[in-house]
């Protein structure tokens, strides 16, 4: 999966919509800029490497979402909310 696919896939899961051009552009750097910190920080092994780039990225989507993008993630978080409380 390319880069700019994870991104959107963060995009849909999160907000139901896909990235924004310079959204996607942003974030296809970022990523190459957290998987060097990642291979600088951890002997230049590939292991992690995503996985540590997609989770900074999707935490700055949702510390970013504003309006219709955090009344999705509201939503999204109260569904959860009550299917956690059920158990």
């Amino acid at each position: 999966m390319s880069g700019s696919e994870r991104i959107h896939n963060l995009y849909d899961q999160m907000l139901n919509r896909d990235a924004e051009p310079k959204g996607l552009e942003f974030y296809l750097e970022r990523m190459e800029q957290y998987r060097q910190k990642w291979h600088d920080d951890h002997a230049r092994d590939e292991t992690g490497a995503t996985v540590f780039a997609l989770s900074k990225i999707a935490l700055a989507i949702f510390e970013g979402a504003q309006r219709n993008d955090l009344d999705t993630l509201n939503r999204k978080i109260r569904r959860l909310s009550a299917v956690l409380e059920a158990f």
